[in-house]
């Protein structure tokens, strides 16, 4: 039989790792007195690019529990003149 600890990395492969990351972007962002955070790097990126397609379980717990906690969680994207800039917009400011 399996232990628990296994059965948990079987069921949220993904959870421990994104949580940690996330939460070391908004500690970073808000020690230097930021209300809000632009994550680029992927897969977080494109987590909300149509958020109803999102398929990764894991995503879907993060984004539910940022939201749950007080965040606004959004889809960050802006056209410049050769690239597209994205990213997962994480904002805690008082004027959300």
């Amino acid at each position: 039989m399996i232990s628990a600890k296994e059965a948990y990395d079987i069921a949220t492969p993904k959870l421990d790792e994104y949580r940690e990351f996330l939460d070391k972007k908004i500690r970073e962002a808000a020690n230097k007195g930021e209300t809000s955070v632009i994550v680029r790097e992927s897969p977080y990126d494109m987590w909300l690019y149509i958020e109803t397609e999102l398929d990764d379980r894991d995503a879907k717990r993060c984004i539910k529990e940022l939201r749950d906690l007080g965040y606004t969680v959004s889809h960050f994207y802006k056209e410049g003149s050769q690239f597209v800039d994205v990213g997962l917009f994480i904002d805690w400011g008082k004027n959300k």
